[in-house]
């Protein structure tokens, strides 16, 4: 009789293992969680590294050379490999999410930036050249000019703008409270949802688990 008791009591757990192995779990969620923390944390980060990169470049560009990349009518004279010119209106025209790689202002500026050696990336004769970086979480980085009159302004911002698509409005709403306002529709950081149009002319509340373009006015 002693010996079954024995065995039974040797064959189950106490509360002080029991207690040990919820302590263990809790630790490794608690990790997990503070990963996750610090992935986004380093993610948002980079948002607003990448932007303030972005507008750097462009201001120097404009500084070196009195023009707007993109919209650089001397572009092709300056650079050989460039195969496209701006019309020098003071304004990078076209939609930040532009299909056109050979035309549109928007996509210009990019081998402009990269031939100016302000950005990273080849210097090349090619419409490839144009084509936009990723920004942080994979979605696109683009650059478009609120006083475009045609389309409309970039989420109300009548600035020139940098742009990111495919963001989570969690990142975007902390991203606004560390740099502006920390509301979507007002201020120079504004949301609107993936589906408006590529220009996004109306800005949006940041509304949970939606992923937006977010938009940088300078």
């Amino acid at each position: 009789m002693n010996s079954s008791i024995q065995k039974a009591r040797q064959a189950g757990f106490s509360l002080i293992e029991i207690a040990i192995v919820l302590v263990i779990i809790g630790l490794l969620l608690g990790g997990v969680m503070k990963g996750q923390t610090m992935v986004q944390n380093s993610k948002i980060k980079r948002m607003a590294t990448d932007t303030q990169g972005i507008q750097s470049a462009i201001n120097a560009y404009s500084d070196n050379y009195w023009r707007l990349p993109g919209d650089d009518s001397q572009a092709s004279t300056r650079f050989a490999m460039v195969p496209g010119n701006g019309d020098a209106d003071g304004i990078i025209e076209g939609v930040f999410e532009p299909s056109d790689l050979t035309a549109n202002e928007t996509a210009l500026v990019w081998n402009h930036l990269r031939c100016a050696e302000l950005v990273k990336g080849l210097c090349v004769a090619a419409a490839t050249a144009n084509v936009m970086p990723r920004n942080p979480v994979g979605g696109t980085l683009g650059i478009g000019d609120g006083r475009d009159p045609t389309p409309a302004t970039v989420l109300g911002i009548a600035k020139k703008v940098v742009c990111m698509n495919s963001i989570p409005w969690s990142y975007a709403e902390i991203y606004d409270v560390q740099n502006d306002d920390g509301v979507g529709t007002s201020g120079d950081i504004r949301g609107s949802g993936n589906g408006a149009a590529a220009n996004a002319g109306v800005a949006t509340a940041y509304t949970a688990d939606t992923t937006i373009h977010v938009c940088t006015g300078f």
